[in-house]
């Protein structure tokens, strides 16, 4: 008798937990399909584990095809504004030997490009090009090469994006978090 309603309570539990969840999921699936491709902008993306890169060097390497969804980790070695309002930095695996521009020049030709567009730019404040913004995780800017020191010291970070044609290039960037002191990962918002 015991074991009868240890069974029943177990597959009451069950019953319960599928159909609270399922009309969540429902909910899901109609407003993506109400949203079209709006539904996949406005979401964090979530790289699988394959696409998600510990160095710049992988990521580079790898030669994904255009579109996927990948997360990279790096440090910033050269960011500019762009003449369309876009942001673009430049990864690199890390900037210890990075001293002067020619430094940054060089380390930057075997990075990874990464843009953000410039209506994410206008959304995000941590994103745009301000002290509180962008510029405190780069050390160089320039108009395409290093010309101005910014920082001998910047956080690592993790760009979440989309693969674009150029398969060295993230774009658009949807998530962008920085290492803390802790080595715990916190948006950039």
């Amino acid at each position: 008798m015991r074991r009868f309603v240890i069974l029943t309570c177990a597959l009451l539990a069950v019953t319960s937990a599928l159909a609270i969840g399922a009309p969540q999921k429902k909910k899901a699936r109609k407003s993506a399909a109400k949203t079209g491709s709006k539904a996949v902008a406005g979401r964090p993306v979530c790289a699988k584990q394959e696409n998600q890169f510990v160095t710049v060097d992988e990521f580079v390497k790898a030669k994904r095809e255009p579109k996927i969804p990948v997360s990279i980790e790096g440090y910033i070695v050269l960011a500019h504004k762009t003449g369309t309002g876009s942001l673009k930095l430049v990864l690199v695996d890390s900037v210890d030997h990075v001293l002067s521009a020619q430094d940054a020049n060089a380390q930057a030709s075997g990075g990874a490009a990464a843009i953000v567009e410039a209506p994410a730019l206008k959304k995000r404040a941590g994103w745009d090009w301000t002290a509180k913004g962008m510029k405190q995780f780069a050390m160089f800017t320039g108009p395409g090469t290093a010309a101005v020191n910014m920082h001998d010291v910047v956080p690592k970070l993790r760009i979440t994006g989309f693969t674009s044609l150029f398969r060295s290039t993230i774009d658009p960037i949807t998530g962008v978090e920085v290492m803390d002191d802790n080595g715990d990962w916190k948006a950039v918002r």
